[in-house]
């Protein structure tokens, strides 16, 4: 197994803006270290009620999976199908939702089980989601972030997230505390969109 290294450091770090004024840099402090299996393409994942919430994407390998985080140990996992590469996941009440990179297709489960309650469909390609109070949150690899009604997927309005006076594109957003991070596929740096821009 490799070291998941800073699950639950908060990690804002951007690259500078072409404007007057450079975008803050901020750093990170690892502050917890959790053991991780390597065969894990890992495409979503969130914490909650003392487990972890992964799930895994590349096609034919694609699953949601749920651990202990202090010993790894896996308490549920459920495969999709396939033709499906697994993208983000978020919890929304007793449910977890599924989506997939370019198929589609999303699922939503029941989040202590993982059974399969229904499916639903999207216009674009899939990548980060996660949610706020009122509504899912996704993005498609492009500069915009998609707020979602939760009943039927639909989109209620969408931000666009820039850097300066620069669209910031291959956004992959991971987690929403007041403020969305997102990660900025492929590269090794994370973004923050300001919480006045998303709720």
């Amino acid at each position: 197994m490799r070291l998941l290294k800073g699950l639950l450091a908060l990690t804002i770090i951007s690259a500078a803006a072409r404007g007057k004024a450079a975008t803050p840099v901020y750093g990170y402090r690892v502050v917890a270290i959790y053991p991780h299996s390597t065969d894990s393409y890992t495409e979503g994942f969130f914490y909650s009620n003392g487990l972890f919430y992964e799930g895994t994407g590349l096609k034919g390998h694609s699953q949601v999976l749920v651990y202990e985080p202090s010993t790894g140990a896996l308490k549920a996992s459920a495969n999709l199908p396939s033709q499906f590469f697994g993208e983000g996941i978020v919890d929304w009440g007793a449910t977890l939702y599924e989506w997939t990179w370019q198929t589609n297709v999303g699922f939503v489960r029941d989040r202590t089980t993982l059974k399969m309650l229904r499916q639903f469909t999207y216009g674009g390609e899939g990548w980060g989601m996660t949610r706020n109070d009122r509504e899912l949150i996704t993005s498609d690899g492009s500069s915009t972030l998609t707020f979602r009604n939760p009943a039927d997927f639909g989109e209620t309005r969408h931000v666009v997230v820039k850097d300066g006076n620069r669209e910031a594109t291959q956004l992959n957003e991971r987690k929403f505390v007041r403020l969305v991070e997102l990660a900025v596929w492929p590269l090794n740096r994370n973004a923050i969109c300001c919480v006045w821009l998303v709720q």
